[in-house]
């Protein structure tokens, strides 16, 4: 629901990332990328999220990074 509220609203900036986590693109700080090719996003409030293997292209792309 919260995703097709933020579209409507025009709030570009949240992007899910599991099917747990939406995230909003303005208040990550640090994106970890590990070798094994997984995502940590650090918040500006110091929780992490984890991009799930799911979103991972769809991350990318937001990033514009290439696989």
């Amino acid at each position: 629901e919260f995703e097709e509220l933020a579209q409507k609203c025009g709030w570009s900036r949240f992007i899910r990332i599991s099917n747990t986590d939406i995230v909003n693109f303005e208040n990550a700080s640090k994106f970890d990328m590990s070798f094994s090719g997984n995502i940590k996003i650090i918040l500006k409030n110091g929780d992490n999220a984890f991009v799930s293997r799911r979103y991972m292209n769809k991350i990318r792309g937001e990033l514009c990074l290439k696989k």
